[in-house]
């Protein structure tokens, strides 16, 4: 992240409630990681089932190494960042200082076509990068996803 900025508490109001967005911590950063390589292995665990399991068992193990790759600052995270997924789970981590019962269901709830880009400005700007100085390897870098 650039050092000349620091990331802070901001209030998002949507649908008349106010929430506070807390700053990622390194463990909310880890969980992120964790949840994204986790993704990968599950998604191909539901794709393999039913499979010859030597077959099954070569493209559990590339899930597995590609899970690897899927770290803060790689293209991989980048792009599961810029889902409505990924979004939806760093405003999870983001709110749950707060407000605890925000979990990641919740939060998908919240993402509608009429305020995603209200959602990811206010991450950008708790982040500290709303005035779009960032560097490819911020995983604050959110984009917008397209709805």
């Amino acid at each position: 992240m650039n050092s000349t900025h620091i990331a802070a508490p901001i209030e998002l109001t949507i649908d008349g409630k106010t929430y506070i967005l807390s700053p990622l911590t390194m463990k909310d950063l880890r969980e992120l990681e964790r949840h994204f390589q986790s993704q990968i292995v599950d998604e191909t665990k539901a794709l393999i089932a039913g499979i010859e399991s030597k077959i099954a068992l070569d493209l559990l193990r590339d899930a597995i190494a590609e899970s690897k790759k899927c770290q803060i600052g790689s293209p991989e995270f980048a792009g599961k960042i810029s889902s409505i997924e990924g979004l939806a789970k760093i405003l999870s981590l983001s709110l749950r200082a707060k407000h605890i019962d925000m979990d990641i269901h919740k939060c998908l709830e919240l993402l509608t076509p009429q305020n995603i880009e209200k959602i990811s400005e206010s991450i950008a700007e708790m982040t500290g990068l709303a005035g779009g100085e960032s560097d490819s390897s911020d995983f604050q870098s959110i984009p917008t996803p397209k709805m």
